[in-house]
């Protein structure tokens, strides 16, 4: 059975300032038209794993998936997506997907409930940026602290710990950005 693997073009972002100014793709929509594209080549979705999609070749299908944020997944609430005509698919921490017939409705089929899942994992990370900023922040100030022009192995572990928690700063900064701006985008709509 042949299987491939195609890079996840980014959840959080949607066609906000930030997108088009580093020219990513649109998000998660781009990535689920593009996952509908591959299922009427015959290729479905098996799993995520990394910054990837799964994928396995099978008969050509008219699919449509869809993402779902939630903590927690527990089978009751995959029965409810059931029962709308959604199959469950595969997980990536709290991000879930789901595939459908062409035609089914939408997982979510109004504004307020997509604000509420958005507007939670956007909560979420904002805690992550806040924490890794703190970490940065921290681990800059025992950086000046520390004799600049002396190259000893506790200035170099200073020196990779701040480096690495500024790429943590990076990797959950831009999320909550593209969250964010999918937020107020809803809220727009909805007139707040």
């Amino acid at each position: 059975m042949k299987t491939k693997r195609i890079a996840i073009s980014g959840l959080a972002f949607d066609s906000t300032w930030l997108s088009r100014l580093l020219h990513l793709r649109s998000g998660e929509e781009d990535d689920m038209k593009r996952l509908s594209e591959e299922a009427q080549k015959g290729w479905l979705v098996t799993g995520i794993k990394g910054m990837s999609y799964e994928l396995v070749q099978t008969a050509p299908q008219n699919l449509i998936y869809a993402i779902d944020y939630k903590e927690k997944l527990d089978q009751d609430y995959i029965d409810i997506f059931k029962a709308g005509g959604w199959e469950y698919v595969c997980s990536a921490e709290y991000i879930h997907l789901f595939k459908a017939k062409h035609g089914t409705t939408p997982l979510h089929t109004d504004i307020e409930s997509k604000l509420t899942i958005l507007t939670d994992v956007s909560k979420k990370f904002t805690r992550y940026t806040l924490t890794m900023l703190f970490v940065f922040a921290c681990s800059l100030a025992l950086s000046a602290l520390t004799a600049p022009w002396k190259i000893g192995f506790i200035t170099l572990l200073l020196l990779i710990f701040t480096l690495a928690a500024l790429v943590g700063v990076v990797f959950t900064g831009m999320p909550l950005m593209g969250y964010l701006g999918r937020v107020n985008k809803l809220k727009k709509q909805l007139g707040r």
